[in-house]
């Protein structure tokens, strides 16, 4: 049963990897790109244009997407599924009409910059999230990995048209968004015939009311993951300037290959915790998994900080000195993704009070830090800020999870593996060329060692397959 439950994990998984890791390394290879067009300053500047979008996006649209996803996955709510859309569609529109005229009656009296693109960047960005939630919800895991796949493209190419073509700046980046974020709303609208939601028969209170109570407590979450990993963004703005905001902006595009991992893990295992109904079984997966789990991304970003000194020579001038800020950064994902994987429990019981306590908890830690650390250490006082929430926000979520699921957490190989991460930052430091090398092998010899069991698994499964083809061939 339990390697049946894991299976149909890693296919969630593999479908999820397809659409996330396309996606997500096509935007990191775009942020190279973009180093060579945009100045430091201007990185800042759409940095924190990305920022304060991520912001306004779940207070506007009140997480109602999470909500969509949660019941679409609720096996006693299947014959509700039209009813379910029309209402969570018809609440999203009417809180965009909203914000809409509170948006334009502020631009009235107070003037900024990208006040067009802003606004509809903004928009789009609330309805796309809502949409590839409810393709999730209704079982199209191939569509919804593909729609990432056809956004970052299409963004991809329009953004490297508006900078290389038409020489353009931030306003061009802006746009190749907005057009990319169009084509795949559309898309996805005619490919699962949604047109028909738009007109609400008939209003439920009841369910919006529930659903509503779903997804409100997971906005406190949400900002306070953002006051976490973003908030740090207007700190730097407002001690250090816009250029030191790009420089901290591109450090931080290393750790996201490791969020390319650990998201797709995410969205593949909230929906199978969710689906565990016997709690036996369910303490049993979480521990296990947890494991392999801790053992995977730790072994991630040992690779990842051997590498990113190295790594960093390939982006524009004017960047290098970012990879100074990278180990505190990915260590603080490392702590991010397993809090996430804990998050995935209290979803699994409804409990969402107890993400938000732990959010809060470190979201309160991260900006106070930041506003001290930052005048004594800089850019390293922010990363470290950074770090301190996602701890915090561990410890709470380890600690009170125990209370209705008990969870073994592998605290041996996390430190065994967390010294040898330390080891290897130092070795940064040293400059030799022999450094680089000597780093790598140690990574990929320790990352193999401690996940050997799963590479022989999946090279087992790969060949059988490959039998299997070659066979029907």
């Amino acid at each position: 049963m339990e390697k049946k439950k894991n299976s149909s994990l890693a296919h969630l998984t593999i479908i999820y990897m397809i659409g996330n890791f396309s996606s997500k390394v096509l935007s990191f290879v775009l942020v190279f790109f973009m180093t060579y067009f945009l100045t430091r300053e201007e990185v800042g500047e759409y940095d924190l244009i990305l920022t304060s979008v991520s912001f306004l996006v779940p207070c506007i649209s009140l997480q109602i997407d999470s909500s969509l996803l949660r019941w679409l996955l609720d096996k006693t709510q299947s014959e509700n599924k039209d009813q379910i859309f029309e209402n969570v569609f018809g609440l999203l529109f009417r809180n965009i009409f909203l914000y809409t005229a509170i948006y334009w009656i502020l631009a009235i009296f107070i003037d900024w910059n990208h006040q067009v693109y802003l606004y509809i960047f903004s928009v789009l960005m609330m309805i796309f999230p809502t949409l590839q939630q409810g393709t999730r919800g209704i079982g199209k895991n191939r569509i919804y990995a593909a729609t990432s796949v056809v956004y970052s493209l299409f963004f991809v190419f329009n953004t490297v048209i508006a900078l290389y073509v038409f020489k353009s700046s931030v306003d061009g980046v802006l746009l190749a968004n907005i057009i990319a974020l169009t084509g795949v709303i559309i898309w996805l609208f005619i490919k699962n015939n949604w047109w028909k939601y738009l007109k609400i028969k008939k209003v439920n209170l009841k369910l919006i009311k529930e659903l509503c109570g779903y997804s409100l407590p997971l906005l406190p979450n949400t900002l306070s993951w953002w006051l976490i990993s973003a908030s740090t963004r207007y700190v730097i703005l407002g001690y250090l300037g816009k250029e030191y905001n790009g420089l901290f902006a591109i450090s931080y595009k290393i750790p996201t290959i490791v969020l390319i991992v650990t998201n797709v893990f995410t969205l593949a295992w909230q929906e199978k915790a969710i689906k565990t109904l016997d709690q036996k079984e369910a303490e049993t997966q979480f521990t296990s998994i947890l494991s392999g789990y801790v053992n995977l991304v730790m072994g991630i970003i040992i690779i990842l900080v051997s590498c990113s000194k190295f790594m960093i020579q390939f982006i524009g001038k004017g960047y290098y000195e970012s990879w100074k800020y990278i180990p505190i950064l990915l260590f603080a994902v490392f702590l991010q993704a397993i809090s996430a994987f804990y998050g995935a429990g209290y979803l699994r019981a409804k409990d969402t009070k107890g993400i938000l306590y732990s959010s809060i908890l470190g979201g309160l830690i991260t900006i106070s830090t930041s506003f001290v650390f930052v005048q004594y250490m800089g850019l390293y006082g922010i990363s470290l800020s950074i770090m301190l929430g996602y701890l915090a926000l561990l410890i709470f979520r380890g600690i009170h999870i125990r209370h209705f699921l008990k969870i073994k957490f592998p605290i041996i190989n996390t430190i065994i593996l967390t010294l040898i991460f330390i080891v290897l930052t130092g070795l940064l430091y040293i400059e030799n060329k022999w450094v680089f090398p000597i780093s790598l092998i140690i990574s990929l010899i320790v990352f193999t060692i401690f996940n050997y069991k799963y590479i022989i698994s999946l090279k087992s499964k790969v060949i059988s397959k490959w039998k299997k083809s070659k066979s029907m061939g």
